[in-house]
Parts: structure tokens; C-alpha cells; sequence
């Protein structure tokens, strides 16, 4: 039988030693929890004291995914005219590549808090948690990253309207100074979906400036970045994300392969398929199950810059995402691929205008493949001339211009 006996003395000598550390460390943890608590004050403190730079300007597009979007559209502007602004990005990635007079900060850093905090102007394309305490006299333009005109958004999702939402709605709102329309009936969709009471430009979207200029040399570095030559006919599919946990993949994923063999019967020509997939999923660990890189199959998904991607396009697939719209202005073929419309309908649902929209809805990839077989390219430019002419867009390829006039105004005050 094992000796089971136990030196008594021994063991409450342990025990003492264990609850000396114990209180040892309950001592340690209370400094530096005042500690903190005292830095952070004066960390706080520092920062409401900063001035505020005049000519200083501070952008962040997707919480620090990136140069693009709107901002990048808004602050090339300014490069172009060479105005005489401190420009910064706040990024994730201090390697993400932009102009040489920007300067790069990560964000989230003390760095970046006290850029916000001596800014003059912050432009921002959501509505970001932004780590700072807005001063009087800052300006912030909140410039959105998409159209209206398609899935339902903020208070318009009705009883799906979450108070984690409500709260975020009302923290944008207390400091956005600007918001920007795209078409006649975005201000009336700003105000309703956002309860934003401040003042709206009615300029059209900064990132759209981009389809109205000569695009030949764009679409040609585009094509050349991927290993593409410039005969390569190029179908983007770039599908939105869901805000319910994937129950399958198959939502996303199709015979991309045959879609390449129907392209080529139908219009001709070497293609190839470019998968943008959303910042979202790839953040979920989901792209790399979704696809398989192969010779006609390409992921862009990391590419900065989702306008230039559909200058160098000639085809979207898409389902929800409002890439739609972009690739309307653009006026080439569009095709939409849904194959949860009924259970997105009912958990997110659309606004009316996607359903007059000149693009049919395709619930399955055969019924994808027919409509591309019976496409008739003359038809589906009237229908886009037609609904662009309804909806009246702002947009003429100087929304960045009137942003930047409006900045210039701001920094005279």
C-alpha cells in the first residue's frame, strides 16, 4: 500500500509562501493599474492639449486597409493641384504602397491618436471607431464606400437594427461635419439611413472621378500587374459578404472554369477571372476555400484599389455588392449571381431600386450561363442609359474637385 502520509508542517509553509506571492502580486497589480491609469490620463491630457495644424489632413480608408476609396481619390486631388498640406494615411501596413508625399502612420497607435488630435481635416470613407476626441475647429468628412442603391443599410434595416448600430450611428454623427451624395435621392436616403442632420455635398463619389478620364495606360498596368497581356479579356467577380456565419461555401463558389469556356463561345477572345473577394472574408480564413489559383483563375482580393480593377475589366459577376453601380457608370455588362437571394432578402433585404436595376437576377449557375449565352449588348446599354438618366447621378469626373474646394474653404476659416 503507498505512504499517503503528509508533513502537515510542511505543506502550511507552502502554503504561506504561496499566499505571500499571492499578495506580492495582488500589490504589483494594483501599481500598475494605477499606473496605467495615471498614463493614460496624461496621455489624454497631452492630447486634448495639442493645437490643432492648420494645414494638416489625415485620412483612413476601412480602418487602415489600404490607399483607396474615396480618400485616395480625394487626396491625389490635392496632390495634383499641389496644395500646400500636411497629407497622412493611417495604415495597417506601413509597406502599402502610395505617393511619396503622404506620410504613413499605423494605426490604432498613440502615433495615430495624436495625428487625429492635431488635425485640421480627418477624411474617413466609414464610420470608424477613430481613437480621438474630436476639437473644436476640426473638420471630418465621412465620405461612405459604396451606392444606396442595392442591399439595405443602418436604420433602413428596420427591426434588424441592432443598439451596438444605433450607438455607432450616433458616435459618427456627433463628430462628421460632411457627408457626400451621389444622386438625387441620396440625400433624402443620407438622412434617413444615417438620422444625419449635417451638411451633405452634392458632388458625387470621389472614386467614380476615375471612369471619366482616358483609361488605356490604367487597364494596361492593371493587366501587366497579374501577368496579363493586353489582349486578355478580363470577368471580375467580386461578391459581397454576409453578415450571418457561412453555412457553406457554395454561396460564393461556381464552375469558374466553364464560366471561362462561356465567355470564350460567346464573345470570343482569351479570358480570364479575377476573384475579388471582400476584405471580410478573407479576415474569416474562407478565400482560400472558396478557389483554387489556376492559369485563367487569378485573386486580386488584396489588391488596393477595386476601381482600377474594374477600368481593366470588361465583365462583373457579382451578387449584392455595390461595385454594381461602379461598373454601370463604366457602361459595360454586368451579371448578378445570388444564390441565397431569398435568405439574404429576408435577413438583410434590398432597397426597391435593385429590383429596377437593368440586370437579371440569377438564383443558379446554369441560369447564369444562359443569360450570358443570350446577351445582347445593345439592349443592356439602353437599359443602363435609361436607369442612370432615372436615378440623375452627380457624378461627371470632378466630385474629387469639389471635395478638395470644399477642404480648401474649410482651411481658410
Amino acid at each position: 500500500m503507498a505512504d499517503i502520509s503528509i508533513d502537515l508542517d510542511k505543506l502550511i509553509d507552502d502554503l504561506e509562501i504561496v499566499l505571500q506571492k499571492n499578495r506580492m502580486l495582488e500589490q504589483e497589480n494594483s501599481v500598475l493599474k494605477n499606473t496605467l491609469k495615471l498614463l493614460r490620463h496624461k496621455s489624454e491630457k497631452f492630447l486634448k492639449d495639442l493645437p490643432v495644424v492648420k494645414n494638416k489632413i489625415v485620412f483612413v480608408s476601412y480602418d487602415g486597409n489600404g490607399y483607396g476609396c474615396n480618400p485616395k481619390y480625394i487626396a491625389e486631388e490635392i496632390l495634383r493641384r499641389e496644395l500646400p498640406f500636411d497629407l497622412v494615411w493611417l495604415v495597417n501596413d506601413l509597406n502599402t504602397p502610395m505617393p511619396e508625399k503622404i506620410r504613413k502612420v499605423p494605426f490604432n497607435t498613440i502615433d495615430a491618436c495624436r495625428e487625429l488630435s492635431s488635425a485640421k481635416v480627418i477624411i474617413t470613407n466609414e464610420m470608424s471607431a477613430l481613437n480621438f476626441e474630436k476639437k473644436s475647429g476640426q473638420y471630418l468628412i465621412m465620405t461612405w464606400h459604396g451606392c444606396w442603391k442595392i442591399k439595405l443599410v443602418n436604420l433602413d434595416l428596420g427591426d434588424r437594427v441592432t443598439p451596438e448600430l444605433v450607438k455607432r450611428i450616433n458616435e459618427s454623427n456627433a463628430v462628421t461635419n460632411l457627408m457626400l451624395a451621389a444622386y438625387d435621392d441620396d440625400l433624402e436616403d443620407i438622412r434617413r439611413a444615417f438620422d444625419y442632420k449635417g451638411e451633405v455635398l452634392k458632388c458625387g463619389l470621389p472614386r467614380q472621378d476615375i471612369f471619366f478620364k482616358p483609361q488605356d495606360d490604367l487597364a494596361a498596368k492593371v493587366k501587366e500587374s497579374f501577368g496579363l497581356s493586353t489582349e486578355n479579356k478580363i470577368v471580375l467577380y467580386a461578391p459581397t459578404f454576409r453578415d450571418v456565419s457561412l453555412k457553406s461555401i457554395e454561396i460564393y463558389r461556381f464552375d469558374y472554369e466553364k464560366l471561362i469556356n462561356v465567355l470564350s463561345e460567346k464573345f470570343g477572345g482569351n479570358w480570364k477571372l479575377l476573384l475579388r473577394l471582400h476584405p471580410i472574408l478573407t479576415k474569416k480564413g474562407i478565400s482560400a476555400q472558396i478557389f483554387q489559383p489556376s492559369e485563367n483563375i487569378i485573386d486580386v482580393t488584396n489588391y488596393p484599389d477595386t476601381q482600377e480593377l474594374v477600368i481593366a475589366s470588361d465583365m462583373l459577376i457579382t451578387d449584392y455588392s455595390s461595385v454594381t453601380y461602379d461598373f454601370m457608370l463604366s457602361n459595360k455588362p454586368t451579371f448578378i449571381l445570388a444564390k441565397d437571394f431569398e435568405e439574404y432578402n429576408v435577413y438583410r433585404g434590398f432597397y426597391s431600386n435593385f429590383f429596377e436595376m437593368p440586370f437579371e437576377i440569377n438564383q443558379t449557375e446554369d441560369e447564369l450561363f444562359d443569360c450570358i449565352k443570350n446577351f445582347d449588348v445593345d439592349d443592356m446599354k439602353n437599359k443602363i442609359k435609361n436607369y442612370i438618366a432615372e436615378i440623375n447621378p452627380y457624378d461627371d469626373g470632378h466630385a474629387s474637385e469639389k471635395v478638395v474646394d470644399k477642404i480648401c474653404s474649410v482651411m481658410k476659416e
